[in-house]
Formats: C-alpha cells, sequence, structure tokens
C-alpha cells in the first residue's frame, strides 16, 4: 500500500522560491485559476512547462477566505475555472521537504462541488441508483469524506447477501464527481511534481427527481403567513363572511355566454379554481377541496339547489371549457358557509395549492439558486497493494463562491449578431425563407380574419373554420431578426423618455470597415 504520509495540496506550496500569488506554507485548498482563453486546459499546460514553472500561471485565485464569496462565471460569458493541486509525500511534515509523489500509484482522481446549507453543513448534489436526488446535506464531516462512489466503499457483511439486502433496503446515495487528470508527464517533470487539473463545474442540465419540500404543521410560523396569503387569493364567490349575490339570478347559462362582459367576475372565480386552485383536477388534495364545497348548497329551499362543488364544476364545462348541449341556472341565493367550513375551505385551499405548488417546483435543478454558496473539493484514489479498500485522500473546501446569471456581464467581447444590408439589392434577392411553420386549418383561418388585428383589440374575433386545409408558412429568419432590431430601436426611444437607459441597454460605436479584394 501507499505510505500514508501523502498530501493533497494548492499547487506551489512545495516549491522553494518566491512565488507571488502562490501559497508560502501548508495550504490544503486547490488553488482555482480563472481562464478566459477558448483552450484554456492547453494553455495552462503550456505555461506550467515554461522555464518559469508554476510561477508562470496566471489568473490564480486565492481570496483567503474573504468576508464576501468569490463570483465565478458561467462558459457562456467565455470564461472557465480550472482546479490545480500537487499531489505529494510528506514523510517529514515539511512543505520543503516534500518528493513528488509517482503518478503511477494513483488509481483515479476527481473533484466534487458542495453547496453551502443555511446551517452551515454542505450539501453534495447526490443520486440513488439511476435517480438524481438533488442537493442532500451530510450528515457529519466522516460521511462527507467518504468516497463519492458508494461501491467503492468500505462494506461491513453478514456474509448472508439477502440479511445485507434486509439491513439495507435503500440504495446508498452517491455523489456527481468531475474528473481530476494528472498532467501529462512533460508537464510534471518541468515542474519537478505531480500535478492534477480539472475543471469546475458551474452549469448542469441536471434537475432533481426527488419531490420538493413542503411546509408542514411542524413550520407554524410558514404556514400562518401560507394562510394569510391564500385567503386572500380565494376567490370572490368562497371568501368567509358576507353574502353573494349573482349578476343575474335565474338566468340560464349556456357556452353562448362564456364571452359575457355581465358575469366577468363570475368567469374569472370558475378560472381561478379550475387553473390556479385546480378544483376540478382527480389528485387527493383536489377532490378534498369539492368535496368541502359540496357541504354547501347553492339556492337552497329552491327546485334549483344543488351542492356549491357540483355547480362550480358544471359551470366551468359550460363557461370554461365551452361544452355545447350543456347548461346551468344562475342561483336565487348564493351557497352560505358555517363557521367550521370557513375555517377548513382555507386550509384545504392551501393543500390543493401546495399539490399544485409540488407539481411546479419540482425538478430543482443544480445550479439554479443565484444566492447559493458553493465550494470545491479534490479527491485522489491511491492504488493499493492489499485487498482492503481503502477511503480517498482528500484536499480541504475551497473558498466558498457564487455562480454569476447567465445575463451578467463578464468584460469579454459582445456575442456578435450579423444583420442582412437590405437596402442592397443583391443581398436581399439572395435571401431565402429558412423556417417554416405548419399551421393547422382553424388557426390559418382565424389568423386571416378581415380586420383581424382590430378585432382582436375590440374582442370580437370569431373562431377560425376548419375547411380541411392545412398550410405551411415559411420566414425568413435573418428579416425578421432585422425587424426585431427595428422595433426595439422604436421601443427603445420611447421607454427612454421614461426610464433613460437607452445608454445602458444600447452602445453603437463606429468600427472601420475592412476592404477585400473584390472577386474578379
Amino acid at each position: 500500500m501507499v505510505d500514508h504520509a501523502v498530501i493533497l495540496q494548492a499547487v506551489g506550496v512545495s516549491q522553494v522560491a518566491d512565488q507571488p500569488n502562490l501559497p508560502k506554507s501548508y495550504d490544503l485548498r486547490p488553488t482555482i485559476l480563472k481562464r478566459t482563453e477558448q483552450d484554456f486546459i492547453g494553455s495552462v499546460l503550456d505555461e506550467l512547462k515554461s522555464g518559469r514553472g508554476i510561477q508562470a500561471l496566471t489568473g490564480v485565485i486565492h481570496s483567503h477566505h474573504a468576508s464576501e464569496p468569490l463570483t465565478f462565471l458561467q462558459p457562456v460569458h467565455r470564461t472557465f475555472y480550472l482546479v490545480i493541486l500537487e499531489i505529494a509525500c510528506d514523510p517529514f511534515n515539511q512543505p520543503y521537504l516534500q518528493p513528488r509523489l509517482d503518478p503511477r500509484k494513483i488509481e483515479s482522481a476527481g473533484l466534487v462541488v458542495r453547496r453551502v446549507a443555511d446551517s452551515g453543513k454542505h450539501e453534495g448534489w447526490r443520486k440513488q441508483g439511476h435517480s438524481v436526488r438533488g442537493w442532500i446535506p451530510f450528515d457529519t464531516e466522516d460521511a462527507a469524506r467518504l468516497d463519492p462512489d458508494p461501491d467503492r466503499r468500505s462494506q461491513i457483511s453478514s456474509g448472508l447477501p439477502e440479511l445485507d439486502r434486509l439491513l439495507s433496503p435503500h440504495a446508498p446515495l452517491a455523489e456527481s464527481v468531475a474528473p481530476l487528470y494528472v498532467a501529462p508527464p512533460d508537464v510534471c517533470q518541468a515542474v519537478g511534481r505531480t500535478i492534477l487539473y480539472g475543471v469546475i463545474p458551474v452549469t448542469s442540465s441536471e434537475f432533481s427527481e426527488a419531490p420538493p419540500i413542503t411546509p408542514s404543521a411542524d413550520d407554524p410560523e410558514t404556514l400562518k403567513q401560507l394562510d394569510a396569503a391564500i385567503l386572500e387569493m380565494l376567490p370572490y364567490y368562497l371568501r368567509p363572511g358576507g353574502d353573494r349575490s349573482e349578476p343575474k339570478p335565474g338566468r340560464v347559462l349556456t357556452a353562448d355566454q362564456a364571452d359575457d362582459q355581465n358575469l366577468r367576475e363570475f368567469i374569472a372565480t370558475l378560472q381561478q379554481l379550475k387553473f390556479q386552485f385546480r378544483l376540478f383536477d382527480a389528485d387527493l388534495a383536489s377532490v378534498a377541496l369539492l368535496q368541502a364545497l359540496n357541504q354547501a348548497i347553492v339556492a337552497p329551499d329552491t327546485p334549483n339547489a344543488q351542492p356549491l362543488g357540483d355547480f362550480l364544476a358544471l359551470a366551468s364545462r359550460i363557461l370554461i371549457d365551452r361544452e355545447a348541449g350543456l347548461s346551468v341556472t344562475l342561483p336565487q341565493k348564493w351557497a352560505t358557509f358555517s363557521d367550521a367550513q370557513n375555517r377548513t375551505i382555507p386550509e384545504l385551499a392551501r393543500a390543493a395549492l401546495m399539490s399544485h405548488l409540488s407539481a411546479l417546483t419540482a425538478g430543482e435543478s443544480r445550479f439554479e439558486a443565484l444566492e447559493a454558496q458553493y465550494q470545491v473539493r479534490a479527491f485522489v484514489r491511491l492504488k493499493s497493494t492489499d485487498s482492503c479498500v481503502h477511503p480517498p485522500l482528500w484536499s480541504d473546501y475551497s473558498d466558498a463562491f457564487t455562480i454569476a446569471p447567465w445575463y451578467e456581464s463578464s468584460g469579454q467581447p459582445p456575442v456578435k449578431v450579423v444583420l442582412p444590408d437590405i437596402l442592397n439589392p443583391k443581398a436581399l434577392a439572395s435571401l431565402k425563407p429558412s423556417v417554416a411553420f405548419s399551421v393547422p386549418p382553424k388557426l390559418f383561418n382565424f389568423l386571416k380574419q378581415k380586420d383581424f388585428a382590430k378585432s382582436a383589440l375590440s374582442e370580437k374575433v370569431k373562431d377560425g373554420a376548419d375547411d380541411g386545409i392545412a398550410w405551411i408558412c415559411s420566414f425568413n429568419i435573418p428579416i425578421i431578426t432585422l425587424c426585431a432590431y427595428l422595433v426595439l430601436n422604436i421601443f427603445l426611444q420611447l421607454f427612454n423618455i421614461v426610464f433613460w437607459w437607452i445608454l445602458i441597454v444600447k452602445i453603437c460605436l463606429p468600427v472601420p470597415k475592412k476592404l477585400f479584394p473584390k472577386p474578379k
């Protein structure tokens, strides 16, 4: 087995000279480099191979535990961050007496990006089998030092596979790892150290497949705030206290009245119940709210008396879904709620909203929280000559950093979009439609109505007819881009009257045009 006196540390610790921006004593944090070259890895390796070696490295980040976290940009900003470390033997516990570790003794290496929770604990981006579970905290520091791959951890076995399965019914959590590479031999030879490097991931398409955490009865203050907000959100017809009057009691409604302005408040209530509270869905929370509403009766003591929930469901089918052949009669008297119902309906409405919220917020992406702080930690697995499973060798955590949103300026040159010269007849003639839309008959006929824009503004536009003929409509993307540019300039001038922001949004500078020989 490799001698245990092996250390994974910041690059340059074991070098003896005066080296600006590099550590002079023990520093087990990984060194981080900020690079903007397109071939940033090749550039770093070339710097290491230069005559100045480690001293030639540029873009070294060391905040020395500053009060404010670092801010890392994303690849969309054309900025990249590398972790670079050295691994050495440390038999004398002296940074200047550390022989390099033979890279052939390294089995594998990697780095992890961990999120710092409010409690101060670290959270790892964890997986359970093939399911991504998202950010899950480590219970102890010992747990945070386990191998990210559960198959490589020491396992205590009873010797009976079935008993082991019963004792551990759930698959252990694995942690997402980015690769760490040993620098090529000529690089290590040039600096006299065994160097490892890797790219810090700050973007990811992964998202959590675990159900989101919603407030529970153990969080009374949050529930109190939620109940107050939901009470304000409750539709006019369901709020506690007071009588509710119909716009035209006794009126028989059909789908033809779906656009009646006199029913605006009632239709808005139905829309809110259907789309926001999901009252008519089949999930348990919606069913419970619908059953509670059915305990109240609309138009009591009349032939049209019926449970409130059923009445709302039928009205929604007629006025929201516009189902033909159905009708509903507006009651002479709206349902009244008991004190108990005035308490339970908001509670069940909250449960329905939380169920809806779970569907909307499920799938937290890995780096979506703008205010979150992260730290990087590297590890190395050393080859072993015995049959025992040995834990990996870890570096310390890097300084904390946040990840800038995509829209933040990086100081790099902006992406250029070349607009066509539509005033040049030859250039205009060369532009052809570059994208096509397949348009259904009803939509096409809906859009081609006479004075469509004017009718749409006056809410008198009619549905399109299905004449059985579909359409293919082609558009020229460069011309559309130019139109968008022209419209943007018009609106910028208008908004600038109020916000005075045109010199922040739009900056035009003259650029001498390069001349090229004309083709003969």
